[in-house]
Parts: C-alpha cells; structure tokens; sequence
C-alpha cells in the first residue's frame, strides 16, 4: 500500500506540474531586433555577397533540450564541444567537414540533422593533425597531414586504408585534392605539387619548380581545379596564383606583393566555381574573386570579429550545394547562385557561411546573370 501510495503521490505531482506548466502564461520574452542583412561590397553598390552566418560550436547547431525533457529527465547540459582552431573545409553529401589544427580533429557538421559531431579517428588514421580533407567520388577521404610528411586515405566510414608519403628528405604536404584518378598533393617544403595515381600511390609526375624563375613556386600552400582543365596553386611567399595545365605545364601566374585589389599580403586558401577564382589572404584578412584570367572583381570581408568578418582565414570551400540549409537567413530580394564556406583560425566565428549572387533591386551588366556568377569574360575574349 505504501508504495501504491507513492506511485499515486508521483503522478499526482507530475501531473499538476505539467498542468501548471501548459496552464500558466509565461513571461514575455524580450524580441530580438532582426539583424540587418551583411552585404559586399556595401551600400549603395550592388551586392554580391551576403554574409549568413557563422558556426563554432555545438550549441550553435545542436538545439537545447525542451522543458518537458529537463522536467521529467532533468536539467541537461548545453552541447559541449568546439573549433579551436579551423583550417580545411570541404562538403560531403549533406554536411560539412571542418579540420582543427589545434585539436588535431575533424567535425562533421550536420545543420539540417542539427548535430554537431566529433569524426572518430582510430589507429594509423589518428596520427598526426589533418590540414585539409576531401571526399573523392567513391567516397575515399584524403587527409594532408603534413606533421606526418603524408596523405592518409579512409574510407567512407573514416577507417584507415593507406597512406602515401613523406614524398623526400623534406616533405610537408599542406593539401591534397582528388581529379578523377589522380591526387595532387600540395607539398611545401618541396615546393612542388606531386600528382599520384589515387589507387596505388604511385608518382606520376611533379610540378612547381625549375623552368624560368617567373615558373618557380616558393611556398604553395593551396590548390583548386576549374571545369576547363586548369589547376590554381596559391604561394604564401611569392604572393601569387601560379596557373597550370592538369599535366604540369605553366600557364600564367597573376597577383603579387602589394596593397591594392588584385594584390595580395599572404595568399592561403583557393577555390573555384564557375569562371571565377576565389583567393582568402590571411594578411588582408578577407577573400579577394578574380576571372579566370586574373582579373580583380571583387574583394569581400575583412578583418574583425563583427559577422561577416574573417580573422587570419585560411580554408574556403565554394559549390551549389547546401544552399538550402540557409534558405530562411537569404534576404528575400537576394538570389543565391553559390554557397560560400570560409575557415577562421582565431576569433569566435571559426566557420562562416557566404551566399554568392545578385539582388533583384539592383541592374546589373547582364553578362554576369544569371549562369555566370558575380562576372566572366567579355565575349569572344579568350585565355591567353
């Protein structure tokens, strides 16, 4: 009877509790002032690029838990877990894929599935702290561990397959990306980029280094490919973009040391859509978009900690997917052609997300709309 007795004073008290709590009208909550959208460049110009936002830790993605679990499960901590320290950036089949250099650990984050995950690495895959990451399309991972001198291969579920690599006496491997059947590792104590065969490993050819001196790469540190059979290298000391063929035949290089658009302090991270280049600068502190011939358009952000700002970037990660994951933050005269993601090494917005387009208030030159983002060649103009 005793413990009837408790049964029915629990459910009593649960009851009335869960009553009160749907019964009773809670305080007002103070409304947050929508923020104004973030455009570059800034009225009154025309945009090309609004900021959306910016993810560092768990609790910015995982939501918190509801008051009926912390009343009948009890009061639960906020998501732990965050960047320290973000460098590579990559999507993969819903979910982007961020590398901490300080960590030495990868995160999967899943917007749409609202988590915020830790990727396990067990084994000879742990070694080491992963510089960059990319999925190739039978979904191999490649990491660039250049405290290891090697790339490692995993699988789909992150279990070790291979590794590749140190690739000399000295060897630094800082990125690594896969074309068709061939993975171009960026190696930058070498000063080359090293093709492989993907499968096997082994070396097909070098290229970066001898030639003329306008030929020579001094410190590449990134690497891009575009839909026309040209690689792009960015070199951190010779403050350039180096333009190659896909088998290693210099092409052109444009940039250099300077203060102005079209100039850089400290090239990092490349990217390519469409016809254009996007280059971050981690002295400038912002990402500068450029054709494919090396003709400024547009530089965007800078440095600080306000939204839309970058501190020391060095990773960027340019497609058409997952634009839909940030559908409600567009500005509703703003019509999104690409999604842009931007790694942060310092300050409190670790991962911030861009959408690349054009505004419906605005005219602009109808070369640039709407297949070919933000600006292409004029017509019948052809790559020297």
């Amino acid at each position: 009877m005793p413990a009837f007795r408790e049964l029915f004073l629990f459910s009593a008290l649960a009851g009335a509790a869960l009553l009160a709590s749907c019964s009773s009208t809670p305080p007002p909550k103070e409304k947050k002032a929508r923020q104004e959208p973030v455009f570059f460049p800034a009225p009154p110009d025309p945009p090309r690029i609004q900021f959306l936002r910016s993810i560092s830790r768990a609790s910015q993605v995982v939501p918190p838990p509801s008051g009926l679990d912390s009343f009948l499960f009890g009061e639960k901590a906020a998501p732990k877990g965050g960047i320290a320290r973000a460098y590579g950036v990559t999507f993969h089949e819903g979910c982007f894929y961020v590398t901490d250099s300080n960590l030495a650990k990868i995160f999967r984050i899943d917007i749409k599935g609202k988590k915020f995950e830790e990727v396990p690495l067990r084994g000879r895959a742990a070694g080491g702290t992963p510089k960059t990451i990319d999925f190739s399309g039978d979904g191999e991972v490649y990491l660039a561990v250049p405290d290891r001198g090697q790339v490692v291969v995993l699988d789909e579920n992150f279990k070790y397959l291979r590794e590749y690599g140190p690739f000399g006496k000295k060897s630094r491997p800082v990125d690594a990306k896969v074309l068709g059947d061939r993975l171009y590792v960026v190696d930058v104590w070498a000063t080359q980029v090293i093709v492989l065969d993907r499968k096997t490993g082994k070396e097909l050819f070098r290229f970066g280094s001898g030639g003329p001196p306008r030929q020579w790469m001094r410190a590449p540190v990134s690497i891009a490919f575009d839909g026309r059979g040209f690689v792009y290298v960015s070199d951190t000391i010779h403050a350039r973009v180096y333009v190659w063929t896909r088998d290693g035949k210099f092409v052109r290089s444009f940039g250099g040391w300077g203060r102005t658009p079209g100039k850089f302090s400290r090239p990092k991270g490349i990217a390519v859509f469409g016809r254009l280049v996007f280059v971050l600068d981690a002295g400038f502190e912002n990402c500068q978009v450029f054709t494919l011939t090396g003709r400024i358009l547009l530089p965007f952000s800078g440095p600080g900690l306000a939204p839309g700002r970058l501190y020391l970037p060095a990773g960027i990660w340019v497609g058409k997917e997952g634009l839909d994951l940030f559908a409600d933050r567009i500005s509703p005269d703003f019509r999104p052609e690409a999604l842009i993601a931007v790694t942060s090494q310092v300050g409190p917005n670790q991962v911030s997300f861009f959408a690349l387009g054009h505004s419906r208030k605005f005219k602009y030159p109808p070369e640039t709309l709407p297949d070919s983002p933000l600006a292409e060649e004029a017509p019948g103009k052809k790559e020297p």
